[in-house]
Formats: C-alpha cells, sequence, structure tokens
C-alpha cells in the first residue's frame, strides 16, 4: 500500500529502510514493498534496500546512505524509523518532502505533529491489543487450544511526506 502510494505519485526509486534483524510482520511488509513494485513493472534493487537500528536513531543515522543513493521517495518500515530519517534528512540540508518523499507504518501519534505531517499506514494498535490479550486469556483457559491467527485491516492515511513527481 505504501509503495504503491510512492509509484502512484510518480516515484520510480523507491527505497526501503528495514531494522538489522527484521520480525515476521516486517519480512512481511518488505514482501509487499518488492510486490508492488514488480507489479507497476519496477525491478527490485539491492542497493534500495537499507538496514538500520529500529529506532529513531536508526533512522537518524541512515539518512546519508539514503541521499546519497539517488531515490526519490522512502518506505520505512515503521514510523519510529522514518521519524529519525525526517530529522537527518533535514539536519544534512535537504527537505521532506521537496527532496526526499517518506512513508512510514504504524500511525503513531507523533506522526501528525511532525513538520512535514509523516504520511502511514495506519494499523489498530489498540484493537491488536485487545486480540492479543483475548487470545492469550483463552490459550491459558485451554492450553490443548491450537494457535490463532487474526488480521487486521491497515489503511493509508496521506499527510504531507509525500509529493507528487
Amino acid at each position: 500500500m505504501a509503495t504503491s502510494h510512492l509509484i502512484e505519485a510518480g516515484h520510480q526509486k523507491i527505497a526501503v529502510v528495514l531494522p538489522d534483524r527484521p520480525s515476521q510482520n516486517v519480512r512481511l511488509r518488505l514482501a509487499g514493498y518488492r510486490s508492488a513494485l514488480v507489479r507497476h513493472g519496477i525491478v527490485f534493487d539491492d542497493e534500495l534496500v537499507f538496514s538500520t537500528e529500529l529506532s529513531k536513531a536508526g533512522g537518524w543515522a541512515i539518512a546519508q546512505k539514503v541521499i546519497d543513493s539517488g531515490a526519490t521517495a522512502v518506505f520505512c518500515v515503521n514510523d519510529e524509523m522514518a521519524l529519525g530519517l525526517l530529522r537527518g534528512i533535514n539536519a544534512l540540508g535537504k527537505h521532506v518532502p521537496a527532496d526526499l518523499s517518506v512513508v512510514g507504518y504504524d500511525d503513531i501519534d507523533l506522526d501528525d505533529y511532525m513538520v512535514p505531517r509523516l504520511t502511514t499506514i495506519h494499523q489498530p494498535v489498540y484493537d491488536m491489543g485487545t486480540w492479543a490479550s483475548q487470545m492469550i486469556m483463552n490459550r491459558l483457559r485451554e492450553p490443548e487450544h491450537a494457535p490463532q491467527l487474526k488480521v487486521v485491516d491497515v489503511s493509508l492515511i496521506k499527510r504531507d511526506s509525500v509529493r507528487k513527481i
């Protein structure tokens, strides 16, 4: 969804930023990035995949490499890294979205308070916590109960960090 939004805004050279040790859900986000590229006829480029610490500091630290890659847009697999990247890009004298468009994932509360406000993928975190605790309680009551999988709907929250080219 994030990568498709960037492609629909005219971007062809899209970087992705992910943590050094990606969890299963992050690997699925990377698969979604790759799938969107393929659906739009864009060749996947390993040189546009950047690993860093899963934090704002990690996003900040990778900013120069992302800028040097020549990418016009970036999908960060979580908002913490995206917020650090925004600050790092700015500290290096570049601007979001004029020089580089950025999309995050999670829709944390800070996204709406940054300048520019971060475009992101919203997931229902509160509901996810409720469902997880219910599943744990069910499992404690019935230890032989099979593991459950809950698929949640996500949505694109368009803000100010993506520019059409």
